[in-house]
């Protein structure tokens, strides 16, 4: 891998100032997909990244239990990544899966029945994939995941509709010091009710 590569985050315009002020800075979520980090996208499969982004943005404004728009604007932000001396969990490579399911079949021998079973109780199906990638950072070097995956945006969402085939690559990072706060730029900005 190249020593740095860029990375595409849509936001709420109103964080914009925000983030290049402070950098960014994640939530913890248990439906996070490679556990918790700064989500980006990446260029890698589907369609160019800052297009992502954007329908990423735009689908994350709806509010669907108020039934209106969380925000009016959106942002689509590209930093710079630092990937010098920083372990890498690459899951498009097939090192990086093959490693990913030596791991996941070790922690599966220790873990009983019940074990596995608690906590994995919600509705999104990715608590077990969630607590596994917090184990695997916890217990190693590992700083950032890269993934393709699936990832259901406006159009999906309202047709309810349901994949296991990848449809963009995405970067999950642990820590925003591997993040050139300086490069942060507004790369593109819309309406969420024009996407």
């Amino acid at each position: 891998m190249p020593a740095t590569i860029a990375a595409y985050h849509g936001t709420d315009s109103n964080n914009v100032d925000d983030i290049k002020d402070k950098n960014f800075i994640y939530k913890h979520d248990k439906s996070h997909w490679l556990g918790n980090g700064i989500y980006f996208f990446m260029d890698g499969i589907g369609e160019d990244p800052i297009t992502l982004a954007s329908k990423w943005a735009i689908a994350q404004s709806w509010n669907n239990n108020a039934k209106h728009y969380s925000y009016k604007n959106y942002s689509v932000l590209k930093t710079e990544v630092n990937l010098e001396n920083i372990s890498i969990l690459d899951l498009t490579s097939d090192d990086g899966l093959e490693l990913y399911n030596r791991y996941r079949n070790r922690l599966l021998n220790k873990l009983s029945y019940y074990d596995l079973r608690e906590n994995y109780s919600g509705n999104s199906g990715f608590e077990y994939d969630f607590k596994l990638f917090e184990h695997i950072k916890n217990n190693s070097s590992v700083g950032i995941i890269i993934s393709h995956i699936y990832i259901k945006f406006t159009k999906e969402r309202k047709a309810l509709v349901k994949s296991r085939i990848p449809n963009c690559t995405i970067i999950s990072i642990d820590d925003n010091n591997y993040l050139d706060k300086g490069s942060i730029a507004e790369v593109k900005k819309g309406r969420v009710d024009n996407g």
